[in-house]
């Protein structure tokens, strides 16, 4: 790799540290983490805009260098229904079945004690449904490109040690998974799961799509049907 791209990739992985991924943490580095839940009120994204365009940015500035380390599973060769509609759909189901079981256990815990969950609030007209679809699929885009394809795929590409490797992937699990805290444990867990599943997902379809459509997905309904 030339000196000039690896300096450029070094500058723009740290940015991305800096800039977008510990700002969610603070609160937990100051072990400021809410005694509460707080409420959702639907209004025009504009945060979430900003982390959309740097991921479209940072998705087509990086795409081929990345992409280029990675395989691409035979199966995807047999079609776009293979390769991003079953993907999107079997991760959506397993996304709810990780959900279910994760209330089941607040059930259980807030039976004996106060939980600590965010309550999100249904947005009630045309208005708030549509600042609320645009922040899910903000988020959705953002979070799969920063979470489970950029930092990484770009972690890959700096450390050739597997040890290193399963290190700086557990890194990228705890720093998606904690950004959730304010929503209450329960959710840093959910959280991980997800993580996983959807990391897992990118992996074997060797394509970022299936998990933003699968994320928004179940984003939306969560809020229906949840």
């Amino acid at each position: 790799m030339k000196l000039h791209l690896l300096f450029l990739q070094i500058s723009i992985f740290i940015c991305t540290i800096i800039f977008f991924v510990l700002p969610p943490l603070i609160p937990v580095l100051n072990n400021t983490v809410l005694s509460e839940g707080v409420n959702f009120y639907w209004t025009f994204p504009f945060s979430r805009l900003i982390q959309f365009f740097y991921a479209v940015i940072l998705f087509l500035l990086l795409e081929k260098t990345i992409n280029q380390n990675i395989k691409q599973p035979e199966f995807t060769k047999l079609g776009f229904t293979y390769k991003y509609v079953f993907p999107a759909f079997f991760v959506l189901c397993i996304l709810f079945c990780i959900s279910l079981f994760i209330k089941a256990l607040s059930v259980i815990k807030t039976s004996a004690s106060i939980d600590l969950q965010a309550s999100v609030k249904t947005p009630e007209n045309f208005k708030e449904w549509l600042f609320c679809i645009l922040t899910f699929a903000f988020s959705a885009f953002y979070e799969e490109i920063i979470y489970r394809w950029y930092l990484p795929e770009q972690c890959n590409l700096f450390f050739k040690n597997k040890v290193v490797r399963y290190i700086c992937a557990f890194a990228v699990l705890a720093c998606f998974s904690f950004a959730h805290l304010y929503m209450g444990i329960f959710s840093v867990l959910n959280a991980a799961l997800a993580h996983f599943i959807l990391r897992l997902c990118f992996k074997k379809t060797g394509s970022i799509y299936p998990g933003i459509c699968a994320h928004f997905c179940y984003n939306v309904l969560s809020l229906i049907l949840l």
